[in-house]
């Protein structure tokens, strides 16, 4: 008899964003993220859920337009 087990996910490490970054509106020095960025997520344990070289994306950036302040 063989037995298996549901993987569980592993925790990721999420590196900067590789593209979507805006050129001029920063906070702090840094560029904000745009709906459009994206990039990459390492994760330390073999045989990760989800695979070791992920990536990520904005699903849903929640604004459209930002107002000065």
């Amino acid at each position: 008899m063989t037995t298996s087990q549901v993987p569980l996910p592993a925790p990721c490490i999420t590196q900067s964003a590789s593209s979507g970054t805006a050129t001029k509106l920063t906070v702090g020095k840094v560029p904000v993220l745009l709906s459009s960025a994206q990039g990459t997520t390492t994760t330390p344990v073999p045989n990760a859920v989800p695979p070791t070289n992920s990536t990520w994306s904005v699903s849903n950036p929640g604004q459209t337009r930002l107002a000065a302040v």
